[in-house]
């Protein structure tokens, strides 16, 4: 959805000239709608698809705040907008920080409160950070973070092993020595003059009382999550593309999109030939649905590997 840096350095020249240049890298893609703000010691950039929702506010007394996403608060399910973030994040509350639901990143930043950086509850948009001394760094990428003076790029063997053995990341450990992944359920907190650290704010209930019942009752009752996350999460007034890959997970999708009537037009990526394309193409018939297919050409395919 968005790709975005964050940077608290009190070194001014020193930030501008990694602002600068690092400006031209922000942006994968070439239709995204680029942002920044600044405020004291933080700076900000985003790249962002036109029809992606953000929500921003600086100002030299009371920082920067910054929503890429839609959070939601309560249970009357209240969007909120970077305002609300600041005022719900700042100061660090004393217990616990609310639970916010939705897809999302937020980063809030006050000169005399420090900084919080906070994502979706299950961990699903990339936050990836790396702190010294000198410097903070977060950022939906570690590969900007090679672009400061203060970064030292160094080889993690202890990332790389987590990847091999579970195609995950485990306990944060990324293939950069010193930047971490926030792990689910956490903020970065980082209290000005203070050591930083991650906090744990959200950790998904565990409960024995569906055990007894038979496997049937057991799809019955992901059907039901599965249909009141999409009637909680998608505006049934608005037009969706779907990527239709014809795989298990998109012809799912799909199903739950058209049964409750929220519109929608596929979209695969492929030549005729492809069994996903074949594949996609039987299940958009079989919905109604409009179909269509952009081919890649094999030249292409090594450039936006380099995006991954």
């Amino acid at each position: 959805m968005a790709n975005f840096i964050v940077i608290v350095d009190s070194k001014i020249e020193r930030r501008k000239r990694f602002v600068r240049h690092v400006k031209g890298k922000i942006s994968p893609l070439a239709d995204l709608i680029n942002g920044s703000c600044d405020a004291g010691n933080f700076s900000a950039m985003w790249a962002i698809n036109q029809h992606a929702p953000i929500s921003s506010k600086s100002d030299a007394t009371n920082g920067a705040s910054i929503l890429l996403g839609d959070a939601f608060y309560n249970d009357e399910r209240k969007k909120i907008d970077a305002t609300s973030l600041r005022s719900l994040w700042l100061p660090p509350p004393k217990q616990a920080f609310p639970v916010l639901e939705g897809f999302f990143v937020g980063v809030v930043y006050h000169p005399l409160k420090g900084l919080v950086v906070g994502g979706d509850l299950l961990g699903i948009f990339p936050i990836y950070y790396y702190i010294n001394r000198h410097v903070i760094m977060v950022g939906s990428s570690p590969e900007i973070f090679k672009h400061h003076p203060c970064f030292t790029k160094e080889f993690n063997p202890r990332g790389l092993v987590g990847i091999l053995l579970t195609s995950h990341i485990i306990g944060g450990e990324t293939l950069f020595k010193g930047v971490r992944r926030l792990e689910v359920g956490h903020m970065l907190v980082s209290p000005k003059d203070e050591e930083p650290s991650e906090v744990m704010y959200y950790q998904p209930p565990i409960s024995k009382r569906f055990f007894s019942l038979p496997f049937s009752t057991h799809v019955e009752l992901l059907d039901e999550a599965i249909s009141d996350s999409l009637d909680s999460q998608v505006n049934h007034n608005e037009l969706y593309t779907l990527l239709l890959s014809g795989g298990l997970d998109s012809r799912m999708l799909a199903g739950y999109l058209k049964q409750q009537h929220i519109q929608f037009q596929s979209l695969t990526l492929g030549i005729k030939s492809d069994t996903e394309m074949k594949v996609a193409r039987k299940i958009a018939r079989h919905l109604g649905l409009s179909h269509r297919s952009v081919e890649i050409s094999n030249t292409e395919y090594p450039y936006y590997l380099s995006l991954i």
